[in-house]
């Protein structure tokens, strides 16, 4: 195993935004009602996408049959990225509500897709068949838990 810097600085820039919530938490406290094992297959799919995302497992890595396809994995990191602040940044500027964590702008749960994407993609363009299936486990549960509490907060 190895451990890689450049998708580990893509992990750090998705994860900044979270640490500001982390000292500026929601204004409303509202519980929803969550799947719990829903909830389970995320944080595994979370984890997992983040561990071998970072750390090389022979023989799957982080390399790119092309030039070509790392820079297209470049665009989608750094466009994805730029998004997720984007929606940040709005969540924060309009005050912190929860539904603001979910609302669609252009495309639907933009803060659960965005991150979703970037396992996702990067899984599909290293051609690393396990970052693949734990990103996958990590968008559907991921997005389906983020539409139902966006459904909870109407």
């Amino acid at each position: 195993m190895k451990f890689t810097w450049i998708p580990a600085i893509v992990m750090i820039a998705i994860f900044i935004p979270n640490l500001f919530s982390a000292f500026f938490p929601m204004v409303e406290s509202i519980k929803l009602k969550q799947n719990k094992m829903l909830e389970i297959f995320e944080q595994v799919g979370r984890y997992g996408s983040m561990f071998l995302m970072c750390v090389i497992i022979e023989p799957f890595g982080f390399s790119f049959r092309s030039s070509i396809l790392f820079l297209l994995w470049l665009f989608i990191m750094i466009s994805c990225i730029l998004l997720y602040w984007l929606c940040w940044f709005i969540y924060f500027k309009q005050g912190r509500h929860m539904i603001d964590l979910f609302c669609p702008r252009i495309i639907p749960v933009p803060m659960a897709v965005l991150p979703s994407f970037v396992f996702v993609s990067t899984g599909l363009l290293t051609l690393n068949p396990l970052l693949s299936s734990t990103a996958i486990i990590f968008a559907y549960s991921h997005i389906k838990i983020s539409l139902e509490s966006y459904k909870q907060c109407l």
